[in-house]
């Protein structure tokens, strides 16, 4: 059974991993860069960590077994 790009990303190990790794290593450097356009790209990637927190919480709490 195949699982798509996007069923994978429902696991919450991916979004600590990528968390982790924008929080240690690029989040600093893309934000205080001084290149205003890594500054944007940097907040972009940012909203879409946020973002995708967001999506897991809601399904997280919407699961039925989960209460």
């Amino acid at each position: 059974m195949k699982t798509s790009f996007w069923s994978k990303l429902d696991k919450p190990w991916w979004f600590a991993a990528c968390a982790v790794f924008y929080i240690g290593f690029v989040g600093p450097r893309l934000i205080s860069a001084p290149d205003s356009l890594a500054v944007l790209g940097g907040i972009v990637l940012l909203l879409l960590l946020v973002a995708w927190g967001y999506r897991l919480f809601i399904r997280m709490v919407r699961r039925k077994d989960w209460r």
